[in-house]
Order: C-alpha cells, then sequence, then structure tokens
C-alpha cells in the first residue's frame, strides 16, 4: 500500500477508537469490513500508532521509588494496606468475556482506582499515567469497584453480640460524661454528581447543586457500621431513613440491645431507637440544653468520620459519571476503604484535608408534620428520661 485512500483514512479513525473505547467495537466493525483485505493491516497501524501515545513503567519503574509518604500521599492507602487489600482481591477474572489471567496486572488496577478515587483527575490523564486506553482504565475501575465492593458484608459490620456491647462501652469512654447507651452515630451527607439531564430536578438539593445522599451509621472508632447510598440529594434525610433497609431491619427484628439507640440530628424522627436533640425553640431549660452538648459531643465522630472519607478520597466531592446507577458503588467502595484503613491503622494524615463541612452537610430539621410518629411516644418518655439522668450526673 504506497498511500492511504480516504476511505482507510476513515477506518484508522475507527480502529483507534475502537483501540481506545471498546475491544467489542473493533470485532464488530471488522465483520461488517469483512471483505476488505486492508482491515488486518491498518488494525496493525491503529495498534502501532495508540501505543506510541502511551506512557510506559509508571508502575514498574516510577512507584517503588516513592517514599512511604510520597506513596501514601498519592494513592491515599499505605503500601501494607495496599497489600492487605491486594490480598482479598482476586488474581484472575470471572464473568462474560473475562475469564482467565487479567490483561493488566492487578497492582495496576488497584493503584490506578486509588489514584482515581483520591484525586479530581480525569480518566484521560489517569490512563496516560499508567500506560493505558482511557477505555481500558475505565472498565478496570468499574472492575475495581465491582470487586471491592464485594466485600462490603466482611468490612462495614453492623455491631452485634459481644461487639455490641464492647461499641456501647467505647461510646461511654469518649467523654467525662458521656451519652449512654449508644450503639452507633448516623448522619446523611451530599455528594456532588453530573445528573443526567432527564431527570436533573430530583438531583437538586437545597443548596441548589445535584447530588446523590450517602446516609451512613459509624463507631466510636470512626468505623462505618452501615451505609446506604443513591438517593436523590432532593429527599429530606428523613426520608432516606425511612426507606433505608436499616430502618426496616430495626423495625422488623431489633438489631441492637436493649435499651441501645443511635444518635442522630434533628432531621430525624425520634424513637425509642433514635435519640435526637430537643428542638431549639429559644426557651429550652437547663435539662434540655444539657442533654443536646453531651448528644452532640458523642455524634461528632460520624462528621469526623464523613471528614476523613471526604478528604481522602477527593473523587467524592464531585462524581462526573454518565452511569448514574454506577454512582452508589464508587460510595460503597470509598466507604469500605475507609474502614480499611482504620481496621489497618492506616493513619490519616492532615493533608488529605481538602473540604470542610459545609460542602457535604446539609442537614435540615425535619418538621412535625413530616416526622413519622411510630414509637415517637416511647421516644419522648425515653428522652425525658436519659435528659434527668444526664443532668443528675452534671450536678454532682
Amino acid at each position: 500500500m504506497a498511500y492511504l485512500t480516504n476511505e482507510k483514512v476513515a477506518i484508522m479513525t475507527v480502529l483507534l477508537n475502537s483501540i481506545s473505547e471498546s475491544r467489542g467495537g473493533y470485532e464488530m466493525f471488522f465483520k461488517s469490513k469483512k471483505d476488505n483485505e486492508d482491515i488486518p493491516f491498518l488494525y496493525a497501524a491503529a495498534v502501532e500508532k495508540s501505543k506510541k501515545a502511551k506512557i510506559e513503567g509508571y508502575v514498574e519503574n516510577i512507584v517503588p521509588r516513592y517514599n512511604d509518604m510520597d506513596f501514601k500521599s498519592h494513592f491515599r492507602l499505605s503500601r501494607s494496606t495496599v497489600e492487605r487489600l491486594m490480598e482479598q482481591l482476586p488474581e484472575q477474572r470471572t464473568g462474560p468475556g473475562r475469564t482467565g489471567l487479567r490483561e493488566t496486572s492487578l497492582q495496576t488496577v488497584v493503584l490506578m482506582s486509588l489514584w482515581l478515587l483520591g484525586n479530581q483527575e480525569s480518566f484521560r490523564g489517569v490512563a496516560d499515567r499508567f500506560g493505558i486506553s482511557r477505555g481500558h482504565a475505565y472498565r478496570e475501575f468499574v472492575y475495581f469497584i465491582k470487586t471491592v465492593s464485594s466485600l462490603r458484608s466482611k468490612i462495614i459490620v453492623w455491631p452485634k453480640g459481644e461487639k455490641a456491647k464492647s461499641t456501647i462501652r467505647n461510646f461511654e469512654t469518649l467523654r467525662d460524661i458521656s451519652f449512654p447507651d449508644v450503639i452507633g452515630c448516623i448522619d446523611g451527607a451530599h455528594i456532588s454528581i453530573s445528573a443526567p439531564k432527564a431527570s436533573k430536578n430530583a438531583y437538586f438539593n437545597r443548596k441548589q447543586y445535584t447530588s446523590v445522599i450517602l446516609q451512613a451509621v459509624c463507631d466510636s472508632k470512626l468505623l462505618f457500621t452501615d451505609v446506604f447510598a443513591g438517593w436523590p440529594g432532593s429527599s429530606h434525610d428523613c426520608r432516606v431513613w425511612s426507606n433505608s433497609p436499616l430502618c426496616e431491619a430495626l423495625e422488623k427484628n431489633p438489631m441492637i440491645p436493649e435499651g441501645a439507640h443511635l444518635l442522630g440530628d434533628g432531621a430525624y424522627p425520634l424513637s425509642s431507637s433514635m435519640m435526637i436533640p430537643y428542638k431549639d425553640n429559644g426557651h429550652l431549660t437547663r435539662k434540655e440544653k444539657l442533654f443536646n452538648q453531651i448528644l452532640s459531643s458523642s455524634r461528632v465522630v460520624i462528621e469526623q468520620a464523613f471528614g476523613q472519607l471526604f478528604g481522602r478520597f477527593r473523587r467524592l466531592n464531585h462524581l462526573f459519571m454518565f452511569r448514574v446507577d454506577r454512582i452508589p458503588q464508587v460510595i460503597v467502595t470509598a466507604c469500605i476503604l475507609h474502614n480499611l484503613c482504620i481496621l489497618e491503622n492506616d493513619e490519616y494524615l492532615d493533608v488529605f484535608d481538602n473540604v470542610s463541612a459545609s460542602s457535604w452537610n446539609t442537614t435540615v430539621p425535619v418538621n412535625f408534620s413530616q416526622r413519622t410518629e411510630v414509637n415517637r411516644v416511647d421516644g419522648v418518655k425515653k428522652r425525658e428520661h436519659i435528659a434527668n439522668r444526664l443532668f443528675l450526673l452534671a450536678n454532682c
């Protein structure tokens, strides 16, 4: 072939796109042009051209030269935590079209995915850094979040039995006077997204940006014990709670020791299993103010947990994804990795922290007309009893 005709240039363009975005695209195109004897040649030329644009050897040659601090600042996890994570992920793929040995090394997939979660860099830039195409990077990232999400039941665990009793005791040692019988603290966080045009209004929150909600419960060590992600940002925390699996589970089969409860803010419904502050109408008594103060001091752990989650995994500051159905998996993956870091004593670095609580915390106290009244009477009695108890302790 002495020269490329316009048709051949067009074929090469399609082939380059298929190499970058989807191998299946090449197969379909090849079948439609099976009578064109130049296809194999053009495909080989396109492969060669695509290779020239890639950076080679980043994981093999550059990453090992990072000191521990640089490694952690780039990938948000320490080397030992990354090794622990890799031990729990399969070396082989399973599923349609994904059997046998991996196309890309597991180490490359993990480090690339951690880089994507830890930074706001584009897929194009990250793919270039790791020496693979943008489409390949996206497929490997999707594989990563699906695989890590499958570890959820092992790493995000609701405390039961002796673990539940231990959790309550740990909360009681947080302060000189701590809120009693706490099994966890709950809150909702808004995660900015690029919402689809067809349903954009549903995702607009009260701060006038599109988001999805992460509802999470954590213990005194900042470990998430339950997460529920994906509801549109226009939803109120109370509605998200009432539709969450945890709420349903607590109503059908109590999962907490007798007398224990979650701590929420004014956005949640008061009940025997959910303690919230007294509504400040300007006429709170000393006892009620003290109750609110002690509840708030214990409940601060969920705000700290969110602060570390958003600081460590900066992609949660804004998720730009066309597939909205994949967004909950990304969020849950970040929560799993957050827990893994705590379990592995992987210390949180101050340099991670580049967000303030105002960027994700959009709590709005719920009106009584909106509040679920189930078990509210028992909740009022229980709150009054605890308030009396705390007031006596504070004045002894």
